[in-house]
């Protein structure tokens, strides 16, 4: 006489079966999400609470080098796009990793109304969020300033600037 499994074990361990495939399943489908939205860029402002933030310059090919004749490589920007009616930005404004100067960078609308002025942004880093003064609404805004004060590493003294026209569009 062998002892066979009573029903109600058999019940149990499919029972404990389920809720562990249910488990695993749900588990799988958070992560599928979790990385569709950070993909997405869902969650590049976690962290994020405004004003300025320096990151180190991303890109590898950025090959400038020390000018020996003293030349501040400066940028150049035709457009730069930014979300209308907030003042919180996303934008990638560098000061190359060859520059021997920290940058002060500003935004300067046509009328003379300054929307942004940096602090001072040391060499092979960028700002990748930026802070406004006020938030531009929905348009097209020709004629922008985009103001370059450049400054000495020594003892940030006044060096040659530079001024460049853009067109902002606010979406």
């Amino acid at each position: 006489m062998g002892n066979k499994p009573s029903s109600k074990s058999k019940r149990d361990s499919r029972r404990k079966d389920t809720i562990i495939s249910i488990v695993f399943l749900a588990a799988v489908v958070v992560g599928i999400l979790i990385a569709i939205l950070y993909g997405s860029g869902v969650f590049d402002d976690i962290g994020y609470s405004g004003g300025d933030r320096k990151v180190k310059i991303e890109t590898a090919d950025d090959t400038s080098a020390k000018s020996d004749d003293g030349n501040i490589s400066v940028p150049g920007y035709e457009k730069l796009q930014l979300k209308a009616d907030t003042k919180k930005q996303k934008v990638y404004l560098t000061n190359p990793k060859g520059n021997n100067c920290y940058f002060v960078m500003s935004l300067i609308l046509e009328d003379g109304t300054v929307i942004w002025k940096s602090d001072y942004l040391e060499p092979g880093m960028a700002f990748d969020r930026i802070e406004l003064e006020k938030p531009l609404e929905a348009g097209t805004y020709e004629n922008v300033t985009l103001r370059y004060d450049c400054y000495a590493l020594s003892d940030k003294s006044e060096l040659n600037g530079s001024a460049i026209k853009i067109e902002l569009e606010a979406k």
